[in-house]
């Protein structure tokens, strides 16, 4: 998917799996569930998608401790190189 200011865009490939996902008419973990009318009605009929498919985040981003580590590390490198270089 392409992203836009105001609008997102799907391209022919993207289009071309949705329609994949339709005609096949089952679950998809992070993209696809089949709701039933007692799903629908359960949420009031709002056909938010966040309510029925549960968006899995894998987490790959570093503590704040292993951040603060790194940033020390780069910055007495940084540090050292200057030194040497003077």
């Amino acid at each position: 998917m392409r992203v836009g200011r105001a609008q997102n865009y799907l391209e022919p490939e993207h289009v071309n799996q949705i329609f994949d996902w339709y005609r096949a008419f089952s679950n998809v973990e992070n993209y696809v569930k089949v709701a039933s009318l007692d799903d629908l009605k359960e949420n009031d009929f709002n056909l938010n998608i966040p309510l029925y498919v549960e968006k899995l985040i894998e987490d790959n981003l570093p503590s704040v401790e292993e951040a603060l580590a790194d940033l020390k590390t780069a910055w007495d490198k940084s540090l050292q190189a200057e030194e040497s270089s003077s």
